[in-house]
């Protein structure tokens, strides 16, 4: 039997940040923050290594023991609206509803606020795409290899 509290004890959920290109070297580095806990700020941080860059919006499953992650965006998405930037509280967003016009889709965030309406048009309408095509067919899931994460508080020791 699988017990729901293990899925978590390799598998941390959460989001990049700052993730560049390696000074003089291939391959990428940054920080993945776990969104472990009740509110922010998530202070379970892994310093990132690999081969892949990613968007700080994005929600991943990362398996910190086999180095494969799954995106879990355009269903899950930190910082929809960009407040972060501007030095405002961040919040993670799910999706929630699909409009019956299906020109808008709605986003339910963590932090009780009004829903976050998601239409097709300006800097977000890649997601509006990829929410269009899943409500025609389930999309191919594809995980990524060579995820290195090193929790920061075994480095520092």
């Amino acid at each position: 039997m699988i017990r729901v509290s293990n899925v978590f004890t390799e598998n941390v959920m959460g989001y990049f940040q700052d993730v560049r290109k390696r000074r003089l070297k291939t391959g990428f580095e940054g920080i993945f923050r776990a969104t472990r806990g009740s509110n922010k700020p998530f202070i379970d941080l892994y310093a990132y290594a690999g081969s892949h860059s990613f968007s700080p919006e994005c929600i991943y499953l990362v398996n910190t023991g086999s180095g494969r992650a799954l995106n879990l965006s355009p269903l899950v998405f930190w910082d929809l609206e960009g407040v972060e930037e501007r030095g405002g509280a961040a919040d993670m967003f799910f999706y929630d509803t699909s409009r019956e016009s299906k020109r808008a889709f709605g986003f339910k965030a963590v932090m009780l606020r009004e829903e976050f309406p998601l239409e097709g048009a300006g800097d977000l309408e890649p997601v509006f795409e990829d929410l269009q095509r899943m409500r025609e067919g389930d999309p191919e899931l594809s995980i990524l290899e060579g995820v290195e994460l090193t929790p920061t508080w075994e480095r520092e020791g």
